[in-house]
């Protein structure tokens, strides 16, 4: 399902869908036309009561939510049995390289979207979602796994690593390594989730 934003469900996907083809259109220079605008994807009886996830942006061609990331991650919140989740990527127009400059840019959505689904926490994916919420930046290696900061709204906002991490495979990388990164993540976000989300 795609989200929201106004007073009712449909007047709030409209107003925000128009807002970011005006900000796609002046800042950027794209033209939806009569394109879709993915928002994000979550069931909307979870408003009010489920963790909001931000990730990278979705790959300027591929179908909303149904790339191999989005697969992985998918998979992962099932293993630790989150069902009650919205799902948005930290950019929302489509673009071959999203930039720092144009998160920070999109932080409004991701943040009208936390007014709109009303998460009990928040989950970033990557070092560059980040900047959907904070002005500085995290390392990873350092702060997975961990609550990095409070939102506007003073929900917790956790770290870990995009599917991506994952799917990438290296010669040089213990495959056993990264499980027990995302055993140890997932399990503390699990945990969380468990307490916070009936």
């Amino acid at each position: 399902m795609d989200l929201f934003y106004g007073s009712t469900v449909e007047e709030q996907l409209k107003a925000l869908k128009k807002d970011i083809k005006a900000f796609a259109l002046a800042h950027y220079n794209y033209d939806y036309g009569h394109k879709r605008i993915y928002v994000a994807f979550g069931e909307q009886a979870n408003i009010g009561n489920n963790i909001l996830i931000v990730s990278t942006p979705l790959a300027k061609d591929a179908k909303a939510f149904e790339d191999k990331n989005y697969q992985y991650l998918k998979h992962i919140l099932s293993t630790y049995n989150i069902s009650k989740f919205f799902l948005t990527p930290n950019f929302l127009i489509p673009k071959d390289h999203v930039s720092t400059a144009d998160i920070k840019l999109c932080s409004k959505w991701t943040e009208t979207l936390v007014d709109i689904v009303q998460p009990k926490f928040i989950v970033i994916l990557g070092e560059d979602s980040v900047f959907s919420f904070f002005r500085r930046k995290f390392i990873l290696r350092d702060h997975h796994g961990t609550k990095v900061g409070i939102s506007p709204q003073g929900l917790e906002i956790y770290l870990t690593y995009s599917p991506d991490y994952y799917n990438e495979k290296s010669e040089y990388e213990d495959p056993s390594f990264k499980n027990f990164i995302r055993d140890n993540d997932w399990t503390t976000i699990s945990n969380r989730y468990k307490e916070l989300v009936k």
